[in-house]
């Protein structure tokens, strides 16, 4: 493992509860501010930042053999794509019937 790999594993990983707690409308401190937007458009950076060293380091040929990083890959983009619904239909709705 190189110091390359780890920061590549580190800004994925990194992605995912500044998408959460971007969408739950929570504050916390990222590179954008400390506002839920800020953290929305800090895990989307951190996580084109994951995906471009991976490239340009392996290249898009490996991106397959890589199965631990096509794992993660897979989360974030689920949490991206479905993040909003999962948020609407397990809490605001909840709360709408209150």
């Amino acid at each position: 493992m190189t110091l390359v790999d780890f920061i590549i594993g580190f800004m994925m990983v990194n992605a995912v509860p500044h998408f959460i707690l971007g969408i739950y409308k929570c504050r916390m401190l990222s590179l954008f501010g400390y506002s839920p937007a800020g953290n929305i458009a800090y895990a989307i950076l951190c996580f084109c930042i994951s995906l471009g060293l991976f490239l340009y380091t392996y290249g898009l040929e490996e991106l397959w053999e890589h199965g631990i990083f096509v794992g993660g890959m897979f989360i974030v983009v689920a949490y991206f794509l479905m993040g909003k619904f999962v948020h609407y239909f397990f809490h605001t709705r909840y709360y709408e019937d209150k």
